[in-house]
């Protein structure tokens, strides 16, 4: 059997590849010993991950972010800056005063991811026994939520 250029080449290929797996595998490998972010030059080669450092968002902030959305979609245009609070039946209520009350209690009622997210407040109040009110205002020149 004699060997040709295809099997040169193939051979050749193969030694390329190892070589090319060898170099990422150390660098990952550095990487992770040495807690290293990825370059952008690494990102955009695909070579890897970027590291996400941002922060989930907080229970307050998905509960504005639900409100938010489920008055859009009930065409919901707040008039004025609008207070939540928890009812003793752990459920959200607009302040009494808001004069848009009723079409705002409607478009949150019996959502369940409003209910989850207040129950999971709530869960966290208890087993940190700090316990205090969720109050939340979305101001509707601000756009984003007054938490106190």
């Amino acid at each position: 059997m004699s060997i040709g250029p295809a099997h040169i080449a193939a051979a050749r290929t193969a030694v390329s590849l190892t070589g090319a797996l060898t170099r990422a595998v150390g660098a990952a490998a550095g990487q992770l010993v040495a807690g290293a972010k990825p370059t952008f030059e690494q990102i955009f080669a695909g070579q890897s991950e970027p590291v996400a450092d941002v922060e989930p968002p907080s229970l307050v902030e998905q509960l504005v972010d639900r409100i938010k959305n489920l008055l859009s979609g009930a065409g919901v245009e707040l008039a004025a800056s609008v207070s939540f609070a928890v009812s003793a039946q752990g459920t959200l209520v607009v302040d009494a005063e808001h004069p848009q009350r009723d079409l705002i209690e409607t478009a949150i009622a019996h959502d369940d991811s409003v209910e989850q997210l207040v129950a999971q407040w709530d869960a966290q109040g208890t087993q940190s026994q700090r316990r205090q009110p969720l109050t939340l205002t979305i101001a509707p020149e601000l756009n984003r939520p007054v938490v106190f």
